[in-house]
């Protein structure tokens, strides 16, 4: 099979049982041990970036910087690391989100949060440097109101904004906090309630007339507070460092999280983490920030494009079988690392053999390649699920692509039926020069070794169409022409790999761009598995080739 991860192909392999260590084998161990942790272009930052996506309890979670949706939470925090590393605002972007979050505001108060650096932006621009009437207005009544409609956060937030607009500072807001913090439980909320409270307090408002047993509650904390709620989330951590430098508390956070937290700084992206990881490195080891700071600088050139929009959207997956899928492959089959006591090769042969047929054709495929590269039997009533699928007449053997891939993988053959279909999608893919479907047509030409002489002069006609769109490929076209592009004897180069995917080396890390976005896993599936592609010779090329039609 060609367009498979390229080391993962079952060429010649006709059945599920059938040949199927050797023709692993021919297919990974090509020139090297078959992996690629020592590769330039696959370096340790981002294998431990993929380690870090199952957790201990059992849950898998990726992530990636979403170019199509603009967030006002990686705007801020964004913005607010450029400030701590001296970069100028870029202005459109800045103004942007002023304007953003003044709209939003009003439809959800909970982002008053950020109201701090509209401020600022405003008074660096000599704007108006008034807070706008209907927020000075929920400001006077959040810090008046002795009911249950006041808010601790609207409270902290307004308070702050209306301090940085106009150098107020209002005695109702400390002792607002203050009551709330005489309320509250020892939990989490308690360590934001007194951070804000003592934020203030540094800005120079009025203490409460309980200041005393404020502070007498925040020295108490260290008493009360295990490592759990602690280091629950790194923003609740740095509050809490704060909280014990005012009350004078020594707090020295675990020096194993620190140095974790230090090597991780170059290979994570979400800008909330990366702020308050600086922000705790600021004080406790000053000079990793000014090694990180020229790191920061790259990652941020490299990553953020000047742009009039919002800074892209942080998304978190969670439990995804695709991805899952995914990553397991490409730790366990393509980098050959040790992934215990987080490998999912169990969890993923229980839910293959336990869950319905997937409605996703794709999931489907996936799942077959991993139950043959780990010599599981595929579940009898999901095979016939798939066959059901094959023949119904609803939809061209294209948009079934990765069905007869799966098909293939499980050892069945093409009815004649399906070769004369074949043949006339095939001739109209090339009539509409539609490159996905011109490029999987003969691919499942190829796959199913039906008419070499026919693959041939197909691909003699679609080539150069195929080169001409090359550039404006989806990933998915691009990852698949690739696979085709070897098998029919051309060589890869590292380099168009590169190109497609954005690839920027900073440091000991990669970058990788996709469709859906930054270092997204299934970008990182296709990166790995075409860069390992790109590693055969034209002579091993051309064996591989005669072997196909053998």
């Amino acid at each position: 099979m060609l367009s498979q991860p390229y080391l993962f192909s079952n060429l010649g392999t006709n059945s599920l049982q059938k040949e199927q260590d050797s023709s692993i084998k021919t297919n990974i161990d090509i020139e090297d041990s078959g992996s690629l942790k020592t590769d330039i272009l696959f370096p340790d930052k981002l294998i431990a970036l993929l380690n870090e996506m199952p957790t201990d309890n059992g849950n898998f979670f990726t992530n990636r910087l979403d170019y199509n949706i603009g967030s006002l939470d990686q705007t801020y925090y964004r913005l607010k690391l450029q400030h701590m590393f001296n970069i100028p605002y870029d202005k459109k972007v800045a103004h942007t989100f002023s304007k953003e979050l003044l709209h939003k505001q009003k439809e959800d108060p909970s982002n008053s949060i950020y109201l701090d650096l509209v401020a600022e932006i405003s008074k660096k621009d000599n704007h108006n440097s008034q807070m706008p009437k209907d927020l000075y207005n929920e400001y006077t009544y959040q810090i008046t109101c002795n009911c249950a409609d006041s808010n601790p956060y609207l409270v902290y937030s307004l308070s702050k904004a209306v301090y940085v607009y106009q150098n107020e500072k209002s005695p109702l807001s400390l002792i607002n906090l203050g009551n709330t913090i005489l309320k509250s439980n020892i939990d989490e909320n308690l360590i934001y309630y007194l951070y804000w409270y003592f934020d203030l307090l540094e800005l120079g408002f009025p203490p409460s007339e309980n200041n005393d047993r404020i502070i007498d509650i925040a020295k108490k904390l260290k008493y009360e507070l295990n490592d759990e709620i602690l280091y629950s989330d790194i923003q609740t951590l740095y509050n809490y460092i704060l909280i014990s430098k005012q009350v004078d508390n020594k707090f020295i956070v675990d020096p194993g999280y620190l140095n974790l937290m230090k090597d991780r700084l170059s290979y994570i992206f979400n800008a909330y983490e990366l702020y308050y990881s600086y922000k705790i490195l600021e004080i406790y080891d000053i000079k990793a920030i000014e090694n990180y700071s020229d790191l920061f600088k790259q990652f941020h050139a490299a990553i953020l494009t000047t742009s009039e929009h919002l800074y892209p959207i942080y998304v978190v997956e969670e439990n995804n079988k695709i991805e899952m899928l995914q990553w397991q492959i490409i730790m366990s089959k393509l980098l050959n690392i040790d992934t215990s006591p987080n490998d999912l090769t169990t969890l993923l042969s229980q839910y293959i053999s336990k869950s319905l047929p997937s409605n996703s054709t794709m999931e489907t495929y996936y799942q077959v390649l991993f139950s043959y590269l780990n010599n599981l039997q595929y579940p009898f009533e999901k095979v016939e699920a798939l066959k059901k699928s094959l023949q119904l007449d609803d939809n061209s053997m294209m948009s079934k692509y990765y069905l007869y891939q799966a098909y293939h993988l499980l050892g069945f053959e093409l009815s004649s039926q399906e070769i004369d279909k074949l043949k006339s999608e095939s001739q109209l893919s090339l009539d509409k020069k539609d490159e996905w479907g011109m490029v999987v047509a003969l691919d499942i030409w190829l796959t199913f070794k039906i008419d070499q002489d026919y693959s041939v002069e197909y691909w003699d006609k679609i080539k150069g169409i195929l080169k001409q769109k090359e550039s404006v490929m989806t990933d998915e076209t691009f990852y698949h022409y690739q696979i085709l592009k070897r098998s029919m004897g051309e060589k890869l180069e590292q380099a168009q790999v590169a190109n497609h995917f954005n690839i920027r080396k900073i440091d000991d890390m990669v970058v990788i761009k996709g469709e859906r976005g930054e270092m997204d896993i299934n970008s990182i599936y296709y990166y790995a598995s075409l860069l390992k592609m790109s590693q055969v010779t034209s002579t091993q090329v051309q064996k591989q080739k005669e072997y196909i039609f053998r």
